[in-house]
């Protein structure tokens, strides 16, 4: 169990610590935080790159990077580094609504201290920092409209890895079927249902999300209208 709950509290410590120094230490110490922990996510994600090319059976239908746990850190690493609002809007609703279940319920085979369980837990707990830092340490909170956007952006980029499913006869976001290991899609039901209910779950968790913003955005229009 120590091998399950080590990460998650690893994690918690993680966002309190590096969301409160950002935000109450800016300037060029927290920008340097900021940008090493967006190598950090990157590394993690290039390590699994490299790890798959030197195992020496690299597959197109199984180690491209598009899995959403893989683009999450490489939309995370953009975010944190240029702090485009439409990246962090990506990454905010991306690693809490896909990278944190998937860090709560880990589909992963290997145990402690293997590389595979250092690189998963390293991808998935790095994007759920990122996040936090994103939206309550530097303040970049998403936008109104930001949940259809990134609604959009999530179905073009489905539809795209749909594609790439088809090309390569792989499985990227588990389009073609659920994962071996035990996920909460076992509860949606087989395909292709599953995938409807997916999209039903997203749509969920992307408002829920968004919630705390929609109240602090009403709470803003709210300062600027002239009392009656």
């Amino acid at each position: 169990m120590a091998e399950y709950f080590a990460p998650l509290f690893g994690t918690v410590v993680a966002v309190v610590g590096l969301t409160a120094y950002v935000r109450l230490q800016p300037g060029p110490r927290a920008d340097f935080a900021v940008r090493a922990l967006a190598v950090f996510v990157l590394a993690s994600e290039v390590a699994w790159w490299i790890y798959a090319a030197l195992r020496g059976h690299w597959s197109a239908a199984a180690d491209l990077p598009f899995h959403l746990s893989d683009m999450t850190p490489l939309v995370g690493f953009a975010a944190l580094w240029w702090r485009k609002r439409i990246l962090v809007e990506v990454t905010y609703f991306w690693a809490l609504a896909a990278g944190l279940p998937a860090l709560l319920t880990p589909a992963i085979g290997d145990h402690f201290p293997s590389f595979l369980w250092w690189q998963y837990y390293a991808a998935h707990s790095g994007v759920v920092v990122v996040a936090a830092v994103l939206v309550v340490g530097l303040g970049a909170y998403p936008r109104s409209g930001a949940v259809f956007r990134v609604l959009a952006i999530t179905l073009a980029y489905t539809v795209f890895v749909a594609g790439v499913d088809v090309v390569t006869g792989g499985n990227y976001m588990f389009l073609r079927q659920r994962p071996a290991a035990p996920t909460p899609l076992d509860l949606l039901g087989p395909w292709p249902w599953y995938l409807a209910g997916a999209a039903i779950v997203a749509v969920v968790l992307f408002v829920i999300l968004d919630v705390p913003f929609m109240v602090a955005r009403g709470m803003i229009v709210d300062r600027h209208e002239p009392r009656s």
